[in-house]
């Protein structure tokens, strides 16, 4: 800080004790030249006639004054000058333009912030939405593919004691059907053996039959005989 102070001091002594600049004089006087023109131009009488007939320009003029005015009141510190030109009132008047426009494009990025938060809230209420009845439609697919499951499970049971069975069946077929061909084999031999066993008895009978036949033809000869002799 006292090494800061010193060197203002030093600035202002050096202000002091040196001269204005001739530019500086020359702005501030609002022609644009220097002490040495004017003399030329005071002593040449062309010059002298061209700058009587020069328009001066009021912005310049009005300009350098200020510019003188602003120098003498900041004339012991450069700093205030250029605080002095920020805080003036064009300035400030600037300054609230470009807060009001910041203001509005603030107020209307964050309305469309809003919006686009409220279309995002409603788009993720309806997504859930959708998720639930995803969600519902899913339970009830899995119960329905759980109970498909199942009777395919029983069918598959039912499938498999049926096969069984058949097989079963089957089995018991081929049993039979041997068994009948053992009871066809069986008759066909008792057939064969009554067949050989009945010959010999029918040949017998037969010369039975034959005797008892001539008997009675004798012992009817005999009665015709003895009723005869009776007579």
């Amino acid at each position: 800080m006292k090494y800061a102070k010193t060197n203002i001091m030093k600035k202002r002594k050096t202000n002091e004790n040196s001269p204005e600049p001739e530019h500086a004089v020359a702005r501030a006087r609002g022609d644009g030249n220097s002490d040495d023109e004017s003399t030329n131009v005071e002593e040449d009488p062309e010059l002298a006639e061209l700058a009587k007939l020069r328009c001066p320009s009021e912005r310049t003029e009005v300009q350098a004054e200020r510019e003188a005015k602003r120098r003498k009141r900041c004339a012991d510190y450069p700093g205030l000058a250029f605080g002095w030109s920020i805080f003036s009132s064009d300035t400030m008047m600037k300054f609230g333009l470009i807060r009001n426009e910041l203001q509005n494009i603030m107020g209307n990025q964050l309305k469309r912030a809003e919006s686009e938060v409220a279309a995002l809230n409603r788009r993720i209420q309806l997504l859930e939405e959708d998720l639930e009845r995803s969600e519902e439609r899913l339970a009830t697919a899995t119960a329905k593919l759980a109970e498909a499951s199942q009777a395919a499970d029983e069918s598959e049971r039912a499938r498999k004691i049926l096969e069984n069975r058949s097989l079963a069946d089957e089995e018991r077929m081929d049993a039979l059907e041997n068994q009948l061909k053992e009871a066809r084999f069986l008759a066909e031999e008792a057939d064969k053996k009554y067949d050989e066993v009945r010959e010999p008895t029918t040949d017998k009978r037969d010369g039975f039959s034959d005797n008892n036949h001539d008997k009675n033809n004798d012992d009817n000869n005999n009665n015709d005989d003895d009723d005869d002799d009776g007579s």
